[in-house]
């Protein structure tokens, strides 16, 4: 893109531009394993069941090679951590892996 071509595009929208760029360099991206709980219950609602999911199978070595169902973490396991955090939400999600597995064995 030339100078010349840029001054037909509004000062607005190179201020836009710019803010947009510097902001998006400045933020990292949230991963399930940090995600605090008040981050959780901000996304958007059908994201729930995968970060859980993720959350309860990552690094985890169940008998022969087992793992929580993705359907049983939808319909079981995701309610329980939307409580707990909640209950805390400057907890991370992941601080509650140990208890959301004992769930897990317990009613599944």
């Amino acid at each position: 893109m030339s100078f010349k071509s840029l001054r037909n595009i509004p000062l607005a929208g190179l201020l836009l531009c710019a803010a947009t760029a510097s902001f998006a360099a400045a933020t990292s991206p949230t991963t399930p394993a940090d995600m605090s709980c008040k981050e959780f219950i901000d996304l958007n609602p059908k994201s729930f069941t995968p970060v859980v999911f993720w959350i309860l199978n990552d690094d985890t070595q169940y008998k022969n090679g087992d793992f929580v169902d993705y359907q049983e973490t939808d319909t079981v396991v995701t309610p329980k951590v939307i409580q707990l955090c909640k209950k805390s939400p400057e907890k991370k999600v992941s601080d509650f892996k140990q208890d959301i597995v004992n769930f897990a064995k317990k009613h599944l």
